[in-house]
């Protein structure tokens, strides 16, 4: 019997918030939670050929998402991620509790139903050990700073980068903070492709990294803060959509919130961090990421594009943060 892929949060761009952030395998059902929309549209283009498209099915929140990815032609279930009853019953046909990881719990019961083993990818690091207990094989995928226009029918955009673009013409200047950051960074292509790596091998029943060793960082490269602001300034310029090429200093962690639009308590963590992450798992299954530093920053006014043509995400994220920061 074949596999079948649920990717779940198929409308978003790739990841917003952690209860978006998972992806299952479960006997004969691979199941992702990982704000799927480019996951959902770059598998449909055949980028991995293992994944069929009678095999893919997408879950959305609203009629809204369903009726932009029945379009697609593929299998759209309307679901409540966050109720574990409705997920199995939707998935596995089994009545269950609700918990705050519903899927590793549905996995577990299809797997001591059926006798296959079953897996799940996630971004929230906490479900490993609640996989493990369950006899579920876990997997963490850790996006970092994503970039690029995003494939899916519903939300094309990413956060960080968009809304620095954003404030920047708002403002009519590029600011930047007093320390230049690097970010690790990655285009949503390339995104896509990793979680393709992962499927694949699971499908063709590799053995790879999982569980607490299973942390796949998909850093492609690094990104100097100063470097990119300053390619934004000239692109922008020339445009018109700001009046000097020069970067000016932000005044104050508040000004920098309020032409962000971004809680005050964020705004240091989301554009003035740093990280020196290392990551080996993802060269162990053989990713290989296209885009590099040098190439986004030659294609920058790419991105000023789809800002101006399709303006802010449709992103969980923002709501969530904003949500957290009113307590």
């Amino acid at each position: 019997m074949r596999s079948k892929i649920l990717i779940t949060g198929a409308a978003g761009y790739m990841y917003d918030s952690p209860l978006d952030s998972e992806v299952a395998v479960k006997s004969q059902w691979l199941t992702f939670l990982n704000r799927g929309g480019s996951i959902v549209a770059d598998f449909l283009a055949g980028t991995t050929v293992l994944i069929k498209k009678e095999d893919i099915f997408a879950a959305v929140r609203s009629k809204e998402q369903a009726k932009a990815l029945t379009n697609l032609g593929i299998n759209v279930l309307q679901l409540d991620l966050t109720d574990e009853t409705s997920v199995a019953e939707n998935l596995l046909g089994h009545d269950s509790r609700k918990t705050s990881h519903p899927f590793p719990n549905a996995l577990s019961k299809k797997k001591k139903a059926s006798g296959e083993d079953t897996y799940f990818i996630h971004t929230d690091v906490t479900v490993i050990e609640h996989a493990k207990a369950r006899g579920v094989t876990s997997f963490i995928v850790v996006p970092p700073i994503v970039y690029g226009r995003g494939s899916g029918q519903w939300n094309q955009v990413s956060v960080v980068i968009p809304v620095s673009i954003q404030a920047s013409i708002a403002q009519k200047t590029v600011y930047k903070f007093a320390q230049n950051k690097i970010y690790s960074s990655v285009h949503i292509s390339d995104l896509t492709a990793l979680y393709g790596r992962i499927i694949e091998k699971i499908l063709q029943k590799e053995e790879i990294p999982n569980g607490t060793e299973g942390y796949y960082f998909a850093v492609a490269h690094k990104l100097h803060q100063w470097e990119f602001l300053d390619k934004l300034a000239v692109a922008l310029n020339a445009r018109g959509l700001v009046t000097d090429t020069k970067i000016q200093l932000w005044p104050s962690d508040e000004a920098a919130a309020e032409a962000l639009g971004f809680p005050q308590q964020f705004v240091q963590i989301l554009w003035n961090s740093s990280d020196s992450i290392v990551s080996e798992n993802k060269h162990r299954i053989g990713w290989k990421p296209t885009w590099t530093e040098d190439r986004f920053l030659q294609q920058i006014d790419d991105e000023i594009e789809d800002v101006l043509e399709l303006g802010q995400a449709k992103s969980s994220l923002i709501s969530s943060i904003n949500g957290a920061a009113q307590g």
